[in-house]
């Protein structure tokens, strides 16, 4: 899909792919996955892959897209210095959700930003020195709290501004070195705000604020509670929030407010009690959250098919935590909810290790659905499981489900992962090792 991507990032940025011919080139022990050149990527041989992996493998699409982004976002604009690599990997990493979204739908994009945030934690900041010297581990958030950071941006800002402010940064220093400031200038020159708060915050600072939410109806209002918690050595974040509720009758109420201290209250006019309530439902907030909403309402919030992706999948991740399996269960036998949404809750159950709950969609015909079924399998147990994941390791039509019921089977019951190793037509099908 490279000539699609490319338009989809011409669109975005307002200056078309600007190197002439794009070409690919696929080599043998290479180090990395995927390193660009101007005009050329190299990726790894492992990269090529068959049909038969579809849906499986989303890594080497999302390798594609970055190394595409990166003729944008690091060599028409390059980073003055390895302190603002964010500007190069963390755009890169978040044109890639830019196609997911484009290609994918509005769920894969909360998908992935939930996945940055997840992996987004750290004790450095986004701006700070890549490598720090000898044997010091790679500073890696320049990728996933980079995307992060132009995710708030985006949802602060509004969809037409921010990429606005995207399309005059390109521009502006098309075909030089970029610094933090530059985007920054850029971003205000357009919004007309001063943006100083948000990037000292989110690029300057090493800590992330922890965000306890509440939500309780009465007297013709549901009321919202927010409260912030930042390790001692550092202030309180300044946050804008957003609040979504669904009542009985199927409008939805939304208000807005800034958290600028260790506590916010927020309050929609509701005459009956919501269905469910979202917070920061598009995700814009990089903050850990800790949502103390009713099971009730999470589970409506889930089940909801037109609510917020982001919020849903938060939602599946807070029943999950607290042991509510019924939401989960039901949203994964739904043929017609979004692979992302059944991922994550195979992913939810597995860690309830909900193995009835799971067991009916060992053979969904969705191969990525499939797959997170079989890996969540792995980490339950139950008289009937050995059965299941042998019938999967040897029968599935996809290796890398194979492979996953495999490593269970390896957990559960080694004496059968060493039949099926051993089996014939196993063999004659896989010429390569599973790690087990």
């Amino acid at each position: 899909p490279v000539p699609a991507m490319m338009a989809v990032f011409a669109q975005r940025t307002g200056v078309p792919y600007p190197w002439g011919d794009y070409r690919q080139i696929f080599v043998q022990r290479f180090r990395y996955f995927g390193m660009e050149n101007t005009g050329a990527t190299i990726n790894a041989q492992s990269a090529l892959v068959g049909a038969h992996l579809n849906g499986t493998r989303p890594g080497i699409e999302r390798l594609v897209a970055h190394e595409l982004a990166h003729q944008w976002f690091g060599d028409l604009l390059t980073c003055r210095s390895w302190q603002e690599l964010w500007l190069n990997e963390g755009f890169a990493r978040f044109m890639e959700a830019e196609w997911f979204r484009e290609a994918y739908g509005p769920e894969a994009l909360a998908e992935l930003v939930l996945w940055w945030q997840g992996r987004a934690k750290g004790s450095a900041p986004l701006a700070g020195r890549f490598h720090q010297g000898p044997g010091h581990p790679v500073h890696g958030r320049v990728y996933m709290l980079g995307a992060s950071v132009l995710h708030g941006l985006r949802e602060m800002l509004g969809e037409d501004r921010f990429w606005e402010g995207i399309q005059l940064y390109v521009r502006r220093h098309a075909h030089s070195d970029v610094e933090t400031r530059d985007l920054q200038r850029a971003l205000e020159d357009v919004t007309g705000q001063n943006l100083d708060w948000y990037f000292q915050q989110w690029t300057e600072l090493a800590v992330r604020p922890v965000l306890t939410v509440g939500a309780t109806f009465g007297d013709g209002h549901v009321d919202v509670h927010v409260a912030q918690t930042v390790d001692g050595t550092h202030p309180a974040f300044v946050m804008p929030v957003v609040v979504e509720a669904k009542l009985k009758s199927g409008d939805v109420v939304r208000t807005r407010g800034w958290l600028e201290g260790g506590s916010l209250n927020l309050r929609l006019d509701a005459v009956e009690a919501p269905t469910w309530v979202a917070f920061d439902p598009a995700g814009g907030l990089l903050a850990d959250v800790d949502l103390r909403i009713s099971s009730g309402m999470l589970s409506a919030l889930v089940l909801d098919e037109q609510g917020p992706p982001h919020a849903r999948l938060r939602a599946m991740r807070a029943l999950a935590k607290d042991g509510e399996a019924d939401a989960l269960k039901a949203v994964l036998e739904r043929s017609s909810a979004h692979p992302a949404m059944r991922r994550e809750a195979a992913r939810g159950l597995g860690e309830q290790a909900a193995l009835d709950a799971l067991l009916p969609s060992a053979q969904d015909p969705d191969n990525s659905v499939r797959l997170e079924v079989v890996k969540a399998l792995g980490r339950c147990f139950g008289p009937t499981l050995g059965t299941t994941l042998r019938t999967v390791a040897l029968g599935d039509t996809n290796p890398d489900v194979q492979g996953a019921a495999l490593r269970g089977l390896a957990n559960v019951a080694p004496a059968d992962a060493v039949v099926v190793i051993n089996n014939k037509v196993f063999l004659q099908k896989h010429t390569f090792s599973w790690k087990t």
